[in-house]
């Protein structure tokens, strides 16, 4: 299983990465400072930044696909396009990190026994789920879906084209016109600062 993340600069409230690795990892990806190229390290000198998992238990080409979705949703800056410092346009991110067994056994025997509240399991629903919405060229509503993943395999085609129609940068896409239901979600307010794993594991071993 993987998970997709997104790092956000602090001076700006923006996006700047967009990125994916395997849940087996404890998130260590999403943390780590190395292996990051030359522009991210230029904004995490000059601001404080924080991390998101913005979707977790996806399958790698789950994955895959949402990690292209949201780089052509915030756009690159490299392609003069948006915000993010990434250099591809995804699908292609690290997800064979290297498992840290003690850690993982402390975070989840610090899970045990804690319940997840209602609002924290609708949240994360709703964090998975960007539902669009199908209609033909005149308008007459077809169909929703549960996200570009489903609508893509249903036409049989490359999700790219549909997800800038849903951004309005495209009028139609494979003979149809795509909306997201709820666009106001593919900018959701940023979660409190979480500088490292290791401040994650303290604040579960803390409660």
């Amino acid at each position: 299983m993987a998970y997709l993340y997104r790092h956000i600069r602090l001076d700006t409230n923006q996006p700047f990465y967009i990125g994916i690795s395997n849940v087996d990892d404890d998130y260590k990806r999403a943390y780590k400072r190395s292996c990051r190229n030359k522009h991210w390290t230029n904004i995490i000198k000059s601001t404080n930044y924080e991390i998101e998992i913005l979707i977790d238990n996806l399958t790698i080409e789950e994955a895959k696909e949402k990690e292209k979705e949201f780089i052509c949703l915030y756009g690159r800056v490299d392609l003069k396009t948006g915000c993010l410092v990434n250099l591809t346009d995804g699908g292609d991110g690290v997800l064979n990190m290297n498992t840290n067994s003690e850690l993982r056994m402390k975070l989840s025997k610090a899970a045990i026994g804690k319940k997840m509240s209602q609002l924290a399991k609708i949240k994360m629903g709703n964090n998975q789920k960007l539902p669009i919405l199908q209609y033909d060229i005149q308008g007459n509503f077809i169909k929703e879906w549960d996200g570009v993943i489903d609508a893509t395999k249903a036409v049989g085609k490359h999700s790219t084209n549909i997800i800038r129609c849903c951004q309005g940068k495209f009028k139609q896409a494979y003979g149809f016109i795509w909306k997201y239901k709820y666009p106001e979600k593919m900018g959701r307010k940023p979660r409190a600062t979480i500088t490292s794993l290791q401040d994650r594991l303290d604040k579960l071993e803390n409660k």
